[in-house]
This record gives structure tokens, sequence and C-alpha cells, in this order.
């Protein structure tokens, strides 16, 4: 299931942003860099555990 949502990132929504030439994989809303902390926000992720 991962891999078909990262598929279906890449392919159907990484394109739309501004920044989707550059070489960041995961971007903001405004087409910037996302940040490893915003990742792990976003994921639930807690990198203390």
């Amino acid at each position: 299931m991962a891999v078909e949502a990262a598929e279906d990132y890449l392919v159907n929504l990484r394109p739309r942003y501004r920044a989707a030439d550059g070489p960041d994989l995961w971007l903001t809303e405004r087409g910037s860099r996302l940040q490893p902390r915003e990742i792990e926000d976003r994921l639930g992720l807690d990198p203390g555990s």
C-alpha cells in the first residue's frame, strides 16, 4: 500500500507543484522542500522513540 501511495503522489500530485522539476521528493503546498521534522510531524512519528 505504501508503494502505491508513493507512486500516486509522484505521478499525479507532485507534478502539480511549481518546483516539481527539482530534486526534492516531498514538497510543501507552496513548493518548497519539507524538512525532516515536518515529515515526522505529518506522519505522526516521534524521533525520540
